[in-house]
């Protein structure tokens, strides 16, 4: 348990479980037992670091946590995430290995149902038929085989011939740094995230970014002309056709993903996190008074250890 003489401040991620008991809870009840433990705990911390203003708005909205402690330290991409700088062969060679005849779509992320993808493949099926005949959509990283069964039966359904989705399975960060770069467009079609970070790797590799008007993608994106409604199918045929078709369009979605996503970094962070660990220590109750240059060390070696990928629970 939290101790109550040491003040304590925790990350938010999401509440998107206790937002979506029916899909992540109701079905597994051990796991539903742990997680509904560690809202106890996260409830009775003294500080709350949200890793986006939506992740702190649902906070102080679903769990009711006190607002003027939770804190939105919003987060950054690896330093690797940059343009790709790539030889003809490079290309070809990355093209041959993932079997990618040409312009590409490309998604990354996770395959949970909020991810929305059965949605995009069924957006991406409904574009203009010249427009398809020139384009593959790509699904980067590792999905489990029963969710790509499932997602080639629906393209299939759609009218989508095989070659036309191409899942790579697991790659590597340069590959995926290689895909960001050589992308058409980038699609985030996410009904829900904490914060997307996938959208803001693509941006900070150069690549014309869309995706979803919900939750926290629009804080990363950070423009309303690249999103779309994930619930409507017509608004994501139009903003992915718009895309692909209108060249000073992307241009404008490339110009802008370099300048928002600089705004994005750990140092940021960092400043915004020490001010609540400092804000946190000032009100606590225990008799010893904290120590400000450990606790600032404290703090900066916890900023330095953030892990971005919360875990997973099957």
């Amino acid at each position: 348990g939290i101790s109550s003489e040491t003040p304590v401040v925790v990350t938010l991620y999401d509440l998107i479980p206790l937002m979506n008991p029916e899909d992540y809870l109701d079905p597994h009840p051990n796991f539903k037992n742990y997680y509904l433990n560690k809202i106890a705990h996260l409830k009775s911390a003294q500080g709350w670091l949200g890793i986006s203003e939506s992740a702190c708005r649902e906070g102080i909205d679903v769990a009711g946590l006190p607002a003027d402690r939770v804190v939105n330290i919003s987060t950054a991409a690896d330093s690797i995430f940059v343009p790709a700088q790539m030889s003809a062969e490079d290309e070809s060679f990355l093209r041959e290995k993932f079997a990618i005849r040409g312009a590409f779509v490309l998604y990354t992320g996770g395959a949970d149902p909020r991810k929305n993808l059965e949605r995009m493949i069924e957006a991406y099926a409904s574009l203009d038929r010249h427009i398809r005949s020139e384009h593959q959509l790509v699904l980067a990283g590792k999905m489990p085989e029963n969710i790509i069964a499932g997602l080639r039966a629906s393209a299939s359904s759609f009218g989508l011939k095989e070659y036309e989705l191409v899942f790579t399975g697991y790659v590597t960060d340069q590959e995926l740094v290689a895909l960001y770069s050589t992308c058409k467009v980038f699609i985030f079609p996410s009904r829900h995230e904490g914060f997307g970070l996938p959208a803001l790797e693509a941006m900070s590799c150069g690549a014309p970014v869309i995706g979803s008007n919900t939750s926290s993608v629009p804080e990363v994106i950070g423009t309303v002309e690249a999103l779309f409604d994930p619930f409507d199918l017509d608004s994501m045929r139009q903003s992915l056709s718009r895309a692909i078709t209108d060249e000073e369009f992307r241009k404008r979605l490339i110009a802008h993903g370099k300048e928002h996503s600089k705004k994005f970094s750990w140092d940021r962070s960092a400043i915004a996190a020490l001010a609540l660990f400092e804000r946190v220590a000032g009100k606590a109750t225990s008799s010893v008074a904290p120590d400000r240059s450990r606790l600032i060390t404290l703090a900066e070696e916890a900023i330095a250890s953030i892990v971005l990928e919360k875990p997973t629970f099957n």
